[in-house]
């Protein structure tokens, strides 16, 4: 990673910061803030003291934008905790809160010694009751739900344009699949709430990684997330080699030699495939010395 120093007066709004190691400039944290002396208050993790190893990855954003892009690097570069990556972050970033946290054993007790002898308000009550899956919506319930209604899944659902009462009324892991389905597109307002028991494309796994990609490479984020690994693989590897645009999405069954050949020489696949070995190399000859088009073509030997 480029550790050319950062000039913290440019950096405007939300931004994106993460703290590197010394020894290989690798990135181990990443978190967002809206004052700059933020990146050396208290932490979970170790502060560099050379701010130098101190990065500035994205600046300029909204609150919302900058959760978006903090969520996008924890899934790029994965987390120590749960194996998958080399950052030390205990969450997935983001407004998600504490989603995603490993809890040892020792967390576990002192989070089990704070909650000891708490008491829970009836507004509380209400909340926790309508997570419970299967319970029976009587009038008694719908009264004391309104409140959570009016405040967080009512203002939810009338965004979503699903029907209120039908959306508070689901379970919270439910609840969290329309919510999912709705930020990350492919839906239909009517169908954002059918066939939630079914398959979900848009489990959250892996998924803000993908669009992510699909973002940088400039792609429609639903034709990306139908691309197999290998298809992804090979974008990827044109966008190393400067390929912008539709070229990146051209010929994905093909490997990257025969798309580049398409490409460079005007041709169709099968005008490509008909030409023998000899004929190939002739063409490349002839694209060399500057002949485009039909002239690579014109009466090529026989063998």
């Amino acid at each position: 990673m480029d550790l050319k120093p950062v000039d913290w007066s440019k950096v405007e709004c939300c931004f994106v910061y993460c703290y590197l190691r010394e020894k290989d400039q690798t990135p181990y944290y990443v978190g967002i803030a809206k004052r700059r002396d933020r990146i050396t208050a208290h932490h979970t993790v170790h502060i560099p003291p050379n701010r130098a190893y101190i990065r500035c990855m994205r600046s300029g954003l909204t609150h919302k934008e900058a959760q978006a892009w903090e969520q996008f690097y924890i899934a790029h570069y994965g987390r120590k905790d749960t194996g998958t990556g080399i950052l030390r972050n205990q969450t997935d970033g983001g407004e998600t809160g504490g989603l995603g946290r490993v809890w040892t054993e020792e967390m576990r007790k002192r989070h089990s010694e704070a909650l000891t002898g708490r008491t829970l308000s009836e507004e509380c009550r209400a909340k926790l009751s309508a997570t419970k899956t299967g319970q029976a919506m009587t009038p008694a319930r719908r009264k004391a739900l309104k409140p959570y209604w009016d405040e967080v899944a009512r203002p939810q659902a009338e965004k979503m344009g699903v029907d209120v009462e039908a959306y508070c009324a689901l379970p919270t892991e439910l609840k969290k699949k329309v919510v999912d389905r709705f930020k990350y597109g492919g839906f239909k307002p009517e169908d954002l709430m059918k066939d939630l028991d079914g398959e979900n494309r848009y489990e959250r796994a892996g998924l803000r990684q993908k669009l992510g990609a699909a973002e940088k490479y400039g792609i429609d984020p639903d034709f990306y997330l139908t691309l197999n690994d290998k298809q992804r693989l090979k974008i990827a590897g044109r966008y190393s080699e400067g390929m912008r645009g539709e070229r990146l999405t051209q010929h994905l069954d093909l490997n990257m030699r025969t798309a580049r050949s398409l490409e460079r020489y005007e041709c169709t696949l099968e005008q490509w495939n008909s030409l023998t070995t000899n004929q190939k190399a002739k063409v490349k000859h002839r694209w060399k010395k500057g002949l485009r088009g039909a002239d690579l073509f014109y009466q090529l030997p026989d063998s």
